[in-house]
C-alpha cells in the first residue's frame, strides 16, 4: 500500500510540473472571441505623419473571403486604431488605406489568431501534450510490466487529460477538425485503459 501512495505522489508531482510548461506570449498575435486592437502610423507618400487623414481597414478571413471591407477606423494623431473581436481561429490578412486632400497611403497586415493568443511553429515550444501521452505511454508500459493497475489508472488520467487539451487548445493552439479528432482518440483510449485497469485493481484488492 505504501509503494502505491508513493506512485500516486509522483504522478500528482509531475502533473504540477506540467503546469509550468508554456509557451510565451507573442504581442502581435491575438486569442479568439477576445477583443482584439491593432495600430497602424499613417505616414503619406512624404514619409510625413498624416495627423489629419481618415482610415478605412479591411480584413479578410483565412479563406480569402472579406469580414470586413473599408470599415472606417479611429484616427488619432497619426495612429489607425481598429477594435475587432476574432470568432475563429487562423491567419487573417488585411490592408489598411488613409488620406485626406493632399496626402494618402496604406499597407497590408496579417493578423494570426490562436486558441491562447499565442503562436507556436512546433509542439515543442508547448509540449504539454507531447509530455502528458509520452508519460502515459511509460506509465502504461511500467503497469503491464509490473502488474501494477495503480500505474494503469494514472496513465489512463493522463491519455484523458491530453485529449480534452487537445480538444480545447488543439495542437499549436489551433484547433481544427484534425486536432479534435486526435483528442476525441486520446480521451477513448484513456478511457478504455481505465475500466480495464479499475477491473485488475478491483480483482487485485479481492483476492
Amino acid at each position: 500500500m505504501q509503494s502505491k501512495n508513493s506512485l500516486i505522489i509522483v504522478f500528482l508531482c509531475l502533473i504540477m510540473l506540467t503546469s509550468f510548461v508554456s509557451a510565451g506570449s507573442n504581442i502581435f498575435n491575438f486569442k479568439v472571441y477576445e477583443p482584439a486592437e491593432i495600430d497602424f502610423s499613417m505616414l503619406n507618400n512624404n514619409f510625413s505623419t498624416c495627423v489629419e487623414c481618415s482610415c478605412v481597414v479591411s480584413i479578410f478571413h483565412p479563406n480569402g473571403s472579406a469580414w470586413v471591407r473599408d470599415t472606417p477606423g479611429t484616427a488619432t494623431s497619426g495612429i489607425c486604431t481598429y477594435t475587432f473581436t476574432p470568432t475563429k481561429v487562423g491567419v487573417y490578412g488585411g490592408e489598411y488605406r488613409f488620406n485626406n486632400t493632399a496626402d494618402y497611403g496604406g499597407g497590408d497586415f496579417e493578423i494570426t489568431v490562436t486558441t491562447t493568443g499565442v503562436e507556436q511553429s512546433s509542439i515543442l515550444e508547448n509540449p504539454f501534450l507531447l509530455f502528458s501521452v509520452l508519460l502515459g505511454i511509460i506509465f502504461l508500459s511500467l503497469g503491464v510490466w509490473l502488474g501494477v493497475p495503480t500505474l494503469g489508472f494514472l496513465s489512463s488520467i493522463l491519455f484523458i487529460l491530453s485529449g480534452m487539451y487537445g480538444l480545447i487548445y488543439g495542437f499549436n493552439n489551433f484547433t481544427d477538425v484534425y486536432s479534435r479528432g486526435l483528442g476525441g482518440v486520446l480521451i477513448g483510449i484513456g478511457f478504455i485503459i481505465m475500466m480495464f485497469a479499475a477491473y485488475e485493481w478491483i480483482s487485485e484488492t479481492g483476492e
